[in-house]
């Protein structure tokens, strides 16, 4: 396993404990990009990544295969988790926990760094569901 390798995992290990502590890994001008309308700077990841972790508190990115090329690497995840704390979104009214187990299917964050440094992480699009579909699902749960 590769020095990207290690360090994508280190951070999504990170991030499912202690948002805060994944922050390390980011450079000053992170972006997050994909599933999302406008990119996510790095101070508004985390401020994501913390609102997710109360709401999803046994959240898991389930990394499989990872591959490397020059300065980036590409990772395969199952993100899953049980909808157990009330999520509040900028966009969405606060959803109450439906203590739903919620699995989306398997899709490609693409890492590139600078430095060291993980600087942009952007999401790969799907047609059906992923992470773009998580809050209609859970409100349709609640239906």
């Amino acid at each position: 396993m590769g020095d990207m390798s290690e360090r994508v995992r280190g951070f999504l290990s990170a991030l499912e404990g202690d948002p805060e502590r994944a922050g390390a890994y980011l450079a000053e001008g992170f972006t997050f990009t994909g599933a999302i309308p406008e990119p996510l700077s790095k101070d508004e990841f985390l401020s994501f990544a913390r609102v997710m972790r109360r709401a999803f508190p046994d959240w898991r990115y389930n990394v499989g295969d990872i591959v490397e090329e020059r300065d980036s690497a590409r990772a395969k995840v199952h993100m899953a988790g049980t909808h157990s704390g009330e999520l509040v979104l900028p966009y969405a009214d606060p959803l109450p926990p439906t203590n739903e187990r919620v699995e989306l299917p398997e899709e490609m964050l693409e890492f590139t760094f600078d430095g060291g440094l993980i600087s942009r992480i952007r999401l790969g699009e799907l047609a059906d569901g992923g992470a773009p579909d998580l809050v209609s699902r859970l409100t349709a749960s609640r239906r």
